[in-house]
């Protein structure tokens, strides 16, 4: 983000061409995933239990990923499980303590 910016102020020109609508998109971009990192995930190493609204569960790219939805709106990515026996685990003791899947 911030060498966008400086390719961009230290641009002479008052046309912009290309590279200057690239360098601008790179910007845009990086401000996009630098308040999603932010503000939309979590960070904390511990979690109350009373904390966690639900688990999401999400398919990128043919994988699935998992992540606790918070009740303050962040997510909180967890690891990948390898094998349905853990995940199956996971899922029965979110649902002994309360917690939606």
């Amino acid at each position: 983000m911030a060498n966008a910016i400086i390719q961009l102020i230290s641009y002479n020109k008052t046309e912009y061409g290309f590279i200057e609508y690239f360098w601008i998109g790179i910007g845009v971009i990086s401000l996009v995933i630098l308040y999603l990192f932010l503000f939309k995930k979590s960070a904390a190493k511990k979690i109350n239990v009373t904390e966690i609204r639900r688990l999401k569960e999400k398919t990128f790219f043919g994988r699935k990923r998992f992540a606790l939805e918070l009740k303050n709106g962040k997510n909180r990515d967890l690891g990948n499980f390898y094998n349905e026996i853990e995940l199956a685990n996971v899922r029965e003791l979110f649902s002994k303590i309360g917690i939606e899947n």
